[in-house]
């Protein structure tokens, strides 16, 4: 259990967190899968309300020739975020991220390369729903924090709602922090934050 207290504790990146985030797990040290769960109990970030459940499992691919076994994370979300004035956002979704380069260097993170795919649905507090599904799958490169960049540099995110849709592109690869963000057939260059 991780208690942050009942008055808020502030964190370094001025975030404020109060409440309880407990993890439950099986130890199991020669098991090629694992289970974690993550509970909220009255656990708040910045007077939001968090309330529901994550879980992440870990499994382990099989080795073949052309490729070393290694780890791949599937998390399962379904949570509701309660803002000050009542609002509430549901959120469920599923994203499976898998390590696709460096697993073979534990002590070096700069090389770790991974792919991430899935899917998640907001309910709004006025009933309307934006689902997003990663159409293409996303690259991140652990290598891209050297330059203070964004570390997903490929993929597309595709948006749906109130039958609009809408894309976000990451671009080619490239450590930069632009992408492309398409709706109503216009085509906009955004600057991603850190």
């Amino acid at each position: 259990t991780i208690d942050f207290g009942t008055t808020g504790c502030p964190m370094n990146n001025g975030n404020v967190l109060k409440g309880k985030i407990i993890i439950t797990f099986t130890y199991q040290p020669g098991a090629t899968s694992h289970t974690i769960n993550y509970q909220f109990d009255n656990f708040y970030h910045n007077n939001v309300k968090f309330t529901g459940n994550k879980t992440f499992t870990r499994t382990m691919t099989d080795a073949t020739q052309t490729s070393p076994s290694h780890p791949i994370v599937v998390m399962n979300m379904d949570m509701d975020a309660t803002f000050p004035d009542g609002r509430v956002i549901h959120r469920t979704g599923t994203r499976t991220r898998e390590i696709t380069a460096g697993y073979g260097t534990p002590n070096i993170l700069v090389d770790n390369e991974y792919q991430v795919t899935g899917n998640w649905t907001n309910t709004f507090p006025n009933a309307s729903v934006k689902t997003s599904t990663i159409t293409t799958p996303l690259l991140v490169k652990m290598s891209c924090i050297q330059q203070n960049k964004p570390l997903i540099v490929q993929g597309v995110i595709t948006f749906q709602r109130n039958n609009r849709t809408a894309t976000l592109d990451y671009g080619d690869g490239t450590c930069d922090n632009t992408a492309t963000y398409t709706v109503n057939g216009n085509t906009y260059t955004i600057i991603i934050g850190n």
